[in-house]
């Protein structure tokens, strides 16, 4: 079974096919100390209006039960989410999502899924909606140009 390194090295090898964008892993809301800490798993933006510059913020689950409590609190996804044009949930395994379990409307929704092959890709479950995001204030820009585990193609 897929882990959330797993679903962070897909979305690397994702975005590394494609020109234009940086990939940032475990964004901030902002920098410094504020409390409550909020984050999201990944956050990629498109830098050249070619691809439409845009912002989407990703949120990876492998357990239920942590997808369970992130749904029960949306301010956790919301604190980033407000600034991103695209926002996805991206799960190890779709069982995670069977059931009684509401994903917000305008949540994109994708999976891992293993090939025969032995590799893995990510399979589509739902497209995310266009979202209507807040300009980026200067705490999440600082957030953004604060971090270091980020890639670039």
């Amino acid at each position: 079974m897929a882990t959330t390194d797993k679903i962070a090295e897909l979305l690397k090898q994702s975005y590394q096919r494609k020109k234009g964008y940086k990939l940032f892993y475990e964004v901030k809301r902002s920098t410094g100390y504020v409390k409550p800490e909020r984050f999201a798993d990944a956050v990629a933006i498109s830098l050249f209006p070619s691809n439409g510059i845009s912002l989407t913020g990703y949120e990876f689950k492998s357990s239920r039960n942590d997808l369970l409590n992130d749904l029960r609190d949306l301010s956790k996804s919301e604190a980033i989410k407000q600034f991103c044009d695209y926002w996805i949930l991206i799960v190890t395994d779709k069982e995670l999502i069977n059931g009684k379990i509401k994903v917000p409307d305008d949540w994109g929704i994708w999976c891992v899924y293993e090939r025969d092959d032995g590799g893995a890709c990510f399979r589509v479950l739902r497209k995310p909606k266009q979202l209507y995001p807040k300009p980026v204030d200067r705490y999440f820009l600082a957030s953004l140009l604060n971090q270091r585990n980020w890639c670039v193609k």
